[in-house]
C-alpha cells in the first residue's frame, strides 16, 4: 500500500464510521477501493469494530436516525437549498431502546488501549446515544463563530455548506449538511465515551464514584455507566444537568447532576476526578452570567484564579491521599498570541498540592483540525 498520510487515513475511517461506502471514500480521497478496505481493516486489527460497507447506494432506503432521508441526488445547490430552507432544525431525534441498547453495548465491550500515549481506538460510539438529550449543543458557539443553530437559518451561510457538500461529493442530506454546519463552526463536541470509560477504568477503583464538575454533552456520564462507575456532574447550564439526567434514564442507570458552579460546589468524598473544563472564552456554551467567562474572563489569568484554580481546590479537598485528577485542557492562540493552558494548569496544580503524573493524548476528529488530539493531564493528590 502506498503511503497515505495519517489525516487521511484517520478522515477516511471516520467516514466508513459514519456510513459511507468503500467506493465513495476512495472516490473522494483519490485511492484505490482495494488501498481504503486495507486501510479500514488496519483499523480493524487494534481492535475497532468498524463495519466495511462495500456497497454502492445513492441513499439509504432505511430509517436514519435523524429522521427521514431526503434524497437530494443529482440536485442543483439551489434545488437542495430550497428543500432544505423549507425544513426544520435538523436536531437528532432519540434513538428507540433497542438502538440505544445496541449502542451501549458496543461501547462496553469496545476493546481500549493506550497507543503511543493516545488512547484507541478512535471510536465515536455512544455519541450518537448522547446527542438527542443536548439540543441546546447547536446553539453554544467558538469564539468568533456562529453557531450551528444561527448558520442553518442564515441564508448565506446555509448556501455554502450546501456547496461544501456538493463539492466534496458527500451527501446533501439534512444531518449531513448540519455536521459540515458544526466542523466548520467549531460547535464543541460530546466527549467521547469510549475514551471516557478507558479513564475510569484505569484510574477509579472499580465500583468506585467519579466528580465530573463541568458535566457538558453526556460524554463522560455514558462512560461511568459503560464501567459500572458512580457518576456525580455538576454543570451551570439547566439545559445541560437536565439532558444528563435524561441520558441517564434511557441507558438505566442511577446518577447525581447538579445545577452548580465547579468553583464553589462543596463535592462529598469521590475517588476520582475528571473533567474537560471551558477553554478560558473560547467555547461558549451560553450568555448566561453563570458562565465562566463571563464570571472571571476578563483575561485568562483572571479566569484561572476565579475558576480553574478553586476548582481544582475543591477537586483536592474531595479526593483522598493518593486520589487521581484528570484535567482535559489545550493551549489556545489569541491575536497570534500563544496562550499556555497547559503549563499553567500544571503549575497551578502543583501549587495546590497535586503531582503531574503523566500527560496522555485524547483523540479528536482529524477533520478541520491541524492535530487530531488533545492532552489529557493526569494529577495525583499528594
Amino acid at each position: 500500500m502506498r503511503a497515505i498520510d495519517q489525516g487521511i487515513r484517520t478522515a477516511l475511517v471516520e467516514e466508513i464510521r459514519r456510513g459511507a461506502t468503500v467506493p465513495e471514500v476512495a472516490q473522494h480521497f483519490g485511492i484505490s477501493e482495494r488501498t481504503a478496505i486495507r486501510i479500514v481493516r488496519n483499523q480493524r486489527a487494534s481492535g475497532d469494530e468498524i463495519r466495511i460497507n462495500k456497497g454502492r447506494p445513492k441513499i439509504s432506503r432505511l430509517p436514519h436516525r435523524f429522521g427521514r432521508p431526503v434524497d437530494l441526488a443529482g440536485r442543483s445547490a439551489d434545488d437542495a437549498y430550497a428543500i432544505l430552507r423549507r425544513l426544520p432544525f435538523p436536531y437528532p431525534p432519540v434513538l428507540d431502546s433497542g438502538e440505544a441498547k445496541r449502542q451501549f453495548e458496543r461501547l462496553r465491550g469496545l476493546r481500549l488501549a493506550l497507543v503511543d500515549g493516545e488512547i484507541r481506538p478512535r471510536s465515536p460510539v455512544g455519541t450518537a446515544l448522547c446527542a438527542p438529550f443536548f439540543p441546546n449543543r447547536y446553539q453554544a458557539c467558538a469564539k468568533g463563530n456562529l453557531s450551528a443553530f444561527e448558520v442553518w437559518h442564515d441564508d448565506r451561510e446555509l448556501r455554502r455548506a450546501i456547496d461544501l457538500q456538493i463539492r466534496y461529493g458527500d451527501p446533501v442530506e439534512p444531518h449531513r449538511v448540519l455536521r459540515a454546519i458544526t466542523l466548520r463552526c467549531r460547535t464543541p463536541t460530546i466527549f467521547r465515551p469510549c475514551v471516557a470509560r478507558f479513564i475510569y477504568e484505569r484510574y477509579c477503583p472499580s465500583g468506585g464514584i467519579a466528580w465530573d464538575p463541568c458535566a457538558g454533552y453526556g460524554g463522560r456520564l455514558l462512560g461511568a455507566a459503560a464501567a459500572g462507575i458512580r457518576y456525580l456532574g455538576t454543570d451551570v447550564e439547566p439545559e445541560t444537568v437536565d439532558g444528563n439526567r435524561q441520558l441517564a434514564t434511557q441507558v438505566g442507570v442511577s446518577v447525581e447532576v447538579h445545577i452548580a458552579a465547579a468553583e464553589s460546589f462543596e463535592s462529598p468524598r469521590v475517588d476520582l476526578v475528571f473533567t474537560s473544563p471551558p477553554y478560558f472564552d473560547r467555547e461558549r456554551y451560553s450568555m448566561s452570567e453563570a458562565q465562566s467567562w463571563r464570571r472571571h474572563g476578563k483575561d485568562f489569568e483572571s479566569w484561572l484564579g476565579g475558576f480553574l484554580s478553586p476548582m481544582i481546590e475543591r477537586a483536592r479537598g474531595a479526593l483522598p491521599a493518593g486520589g487521581y485528577l484528570l484535567l482535559n485542557v489545550a493551549d489556545l492562540r489569541e491575536r497570534r498570541r500563544a496562550i499556555p493552558v497547559v503549563a499553567r494548569t500544571i503549575e497551578v496544580a502543583t501549587e495546590i498540592g497535586f503531582a503531574h503524573v503523566e500527560t496522555l493524548r485524547i483523540p479528536l476528529a482529524a477533520i478541520n483540525r491541524s492535530s487530531p488530539s488533545e492532552p489529557l493531564l493526569v494529577f495525583r493528590k499528594a
